[in-house]
């Protein structure tokens, strides 16, 4: 059965007076206005700022909590030529952050360097001994960036060594800020007036350098854009601007670090957008961090120096193909062990020398593979201890599950979806002990499914690249303002491929009412959904989102597969498979037409309690409910199908067609054939069919089966008497019409049932048998 992965859910339809009225006040089409409408823009003025925000979209830096205070130390830093240090962190927002931050304070002529932490040995956030080496290294004047509101100890140390810490951030609020900071300039700060509270870290620093330079400098734009995308903000509001500009920005850079990974990463600039930056220029970044030091990523985007930044993109492009490797062969090892604890419901998988860099990526992944919550950890001999990443899903908090059991991890953070820890190894079948106890409070189970909500339906007629225009106004997507989903109605599917390296992608030729072509493509699917819908593609319900597909200077629409289900009854033909005991191990229901062969089954299979006889269903007249119900043998005529399937409610329908001859493949015997055979018995006494059957075959020319049907047929209207297996015949038999007899129609309704569901295409079974069932 092809399972969906999520739970579809179709946003309630919007006035549609209301839509009429903002398509005609904003000149939009009536799609879009629908669109924006379940967004919550519901007047054309806030529909004008949401579709063309410009420069008034971006607040007042000073709005924002100690704004002044902080700009005020940086100013007279710079004039008094203190040595300033930025210290930022090591994934993409905080490199581009870092480099922000610099390139401005190089622009006011300040004395600036830069650090960014190693995850591995310095971990998240300002640091006391790296602090100590900044300041030994003499540093007057630390600007954290990305990071510093959970770091009151270090600036607390830096306090009592004379150097202030202007602490510029997004991260949440811990219950005590730093109260040893020059300045905590943070847009949720509860003392702020900052009207937009979900920048990113490089948003963060972007209004501060919007403040040093007393404007927002245009050419930082391209490195907010990616910082901001990159941590997974809400693409709203003053974000929306701010990406907006900066994918624009990055179209047209001449930055050359920038410029040097478009080419590594065969960007193409000029159509560079949100997904670009989410899916290649981001990673790339990040994977600095997560295989060596983020340090080199703010000398990439910063630097002038072309044959520097080629050298440096070099290195990026190889650990980010590393970073993948190392990915893989993580999550294939992880996965064998997530399947050994397949009666778990959170995985927790470890192994010495896995990179820890890479761990929340792989957790990510099992998630997505199984439907669970997900630790995966390195473990350490020498320190026996396991460190990694968890990831989570919908209906598990991983962050409260884990938070009152502190006392067995050695260090622990996150929140509801995902988080960090370090345990004794030790400790670990506990915690695996205290995680299963915690899902089972919390009610989690591996079949619930993430709700997908669904902007609407559109038929696939509707699809053109004139509604795709229409739709890519709502550009940039991102968090909050996610690509709008669809379900997709009258099509047919033309073709169904399996495509890609992997060979984990579906390709489908849809084509529409109005005869026009369509290509949807759904990647990293189930092996099992991708053959089923290959097989029997008909009957495949799709949602997805619409994209420009662009194929040598052709441009057209194209549905990129969110996800898919099977609508009605998936058909198995087993035809070719042998039947076995071991056929009837699977979950199920086994229905038989032959009593015989039922009844031979039951011996050989007494646990098998699922195993059915056509002629009790039928008289116990209750209807039975089953995942999957598999056709055993053939019924006598079709008859039987029509009143036995109705009995049935299923997903699922398998068909062996179990049989001991194919009659269909002989035809019924002619008169000519009948007639031979009539002289012959009636010129016989005592003719022993045991043993000269086959000289009776060979003399009439008529094959042997045909003789035992034709017998059968004279016997039942008394031509012939067949006594001890010697046959007579009967002179004084009066005449009977053949053709009336119970073993003639008998032989035609085999023949009619074994031409379908014997020499029938599969299609054409499953449409047959499938109108009788989950009536």
């Amino acid at each position: 059965m092809v399972k969906q992965k999520y739970n579809w859910q179709t946003s309630t339809k919007s006035d549609q007076a209301l839509i009429t009225e903002l398509a005609q006040a904003t000149d939009l089409s009536p799609v879009l206005c629908e669109l924006l409408v379940q967004k919550g823009y519901q007047t054309p003025e806030a529909i004008q700022k949401f579709i063309q925000p410009s420069e008034k979209n971006l607040y007042d830096p000073y709005l924002m909590h100690d704004m002044a205070v902080g700009v005020e130390r940086i100013r007279q830093a710079i004039y008094e030529q203190e040595k300033i240090v930025i210290y930022g962190d090591y994934d993409a927002d905080g490199i581009t952050s870092t480099s922000v931050m610099y390139e401005t304070l190089e622009q006011l002529g300040a004395v600036v360097e830069y650090y960014i932490p190693d995850r591995f040995t310095d971990g998240y956030g300002p640091n006391k001994a790296v602090y100590q080496y900044l300041i030994d290294m003499g540093a007057q004047l630390i600007i954290t960036v990305d990071n510093g509101v959970s770091g009151a100890e270090a600036i607390s140390y830096a306090k009592s060594r004379g150097v202030d810490v202007v602490v510029t951030d997004h991260h949440e609020l811990p219950q005590e800020l730093p109260t040893d900071a020059v300045a905590i300039i943070h847009p949720r700060h509860p003392q702020g007036e900052y009207p937009f509270g979900d920048l990113a870290g490089v948003g963060v620093a972007f209004k501060v350098a919007t403040a040093l330079l007393e404007g927002p400098p245009s050419d930082l734009l391209d490195l907010v854009a990616i910082g901001t995308v990159a941590d997974l903000v809400s693409l709203t509001d003053e974000n929306r601007a701010l990406v907006k500009f900066g994918i624009n920005a990055l179209q047209n850079t001449y930055r050359s670090g920038l410029l040097a990974l478009f080419a590594k990463g065969q960007i193409e600039q000029a159509t560079i957008d949100e997904v670009a930056i989410g899916f290649k220029l981001a990673p790339r970044l990040n994977a600095l961090g997560r295989m060596e030091s983020g340090q080199i990523g703010v000398e990439l985007l910063t630097s002038l120096d072309d044959e520097r930044v080629e050298e440096i993109a070099e290195h990026v492009q190889t650990l980010n193909n590393q970073r993948i490797e190392i990915v893989d062969a993580i999550t294939q090892a992880a996965l064998q062990q997530a399947q050994q604890q397949s009666d778990h419901l959170i995985n927790v998988v470890w192994q010495e020398n896995w990179h820890e860099g890479v761990l929340g990526i792989v957790a990510s992944r099992l998630v997505e593979a199984t439907n669970k919550p997900t630790l995966v950890l390195n473990y350490d001999p020498e320190k026996e201890l396991l460190k990694g990443s968890g990831r989570s899903v919908a209906g598990f908090n991983l962050y409260q599950g884990l938070d009152p059991h502190r006392d067995l991890l050695t260090s622990f953070g996150g929140h509801h979806m995902a988080c960090g820890l370090t345990v004794a190894k030790d400790q670990i079948e506990n915690l695996i002990a205290i995680l299963e106890e915690e899902a089972q409070k919390q009610e989690l189970t591996t079949e619930q499914k993430s709700d997908l909500q669904l902007a609407g339906d559109l038929t696939l007629a509707e699809v053109d690249l004139d509604l795709l225009a229409e739709i890519e106004k709502l550009k940039p997507y991102g968090t909050d303002n996610e690509q709008p989903y669809f379900a997709f109605h009258d099509y047919r599917i033309e073709q169904a491929q399996i495509v890609g390296k992997n060979q984990n992608c579906l390709r489908l030729m849809l084509s529409a009412t109005n005869q026009q072509k369509i290509t949807a493509i759904g990647f990293s699917l189930p092996d099992a959904t991708l053959q089923k819908i290959v097989q029997q593609p008909n009957g495949t319900k799709i949602v997805g989102s619409l994209n420009k597909n662009v194929w040598k200077n052709n441009v057209s629409a194209q549905i990129m597969l969110k996800d898919v289900a099977y609508e009605g009854i998936y058909f198995n033909d087993l035809r070719e498979q042998p039947l076995t005991t071991q056929s009837f191990q699977q979950p199920g229901t086994y229905l038989f037409f032959d009593t015989k062969k039922y009844q031979a089954l039951k011996q050989q299979v007494p646990t098998a309690e699922n195993l059915v006889l056509a002629q009790q269903v039928i008289q116990q007249g209750e209807t039975i409910t089953t995942e999957q119900l598999t056709i055993v043998d053939l019924p006598a005529d079709l008859t039987e199908i029509a009143q036995v399937l109705p009995m049935f409610q299923t997903k699922e329908l398998s068909l062996y067609g179990y049989h001991q001859e194919k009659v269909y493949l002989m035809p019924m015997p002619t008169r000519e054939d009948f007639s031979k055979l009539y002289r012959f018995v009636m010129s016989q006494t005592d003719f022993n069919l045991r043993t000269d059957l086959t000289k009776l075959e060979n003399y009439l020319k008529i094959k042997k089966e045909l003789l035992i049907f034709m017998i059968k047929v004279f016997f039942e209207v008394g031509f012939v008497r067949i006594e001890d297996g010697l046959m007579t015949g009967n002179k004084n038999a009066s005449y009977h019409k053949l053709e009336t007899t119970t073993a003639y129609r008998q032989r035609l309704s085999q023949i009619e049932v074994q031409e379908l569901l014997l020499q029938k295409q599969s299609n054409e079974i499953a449409a047959f048998l499938g109108q009788y069932l989950n009536k």
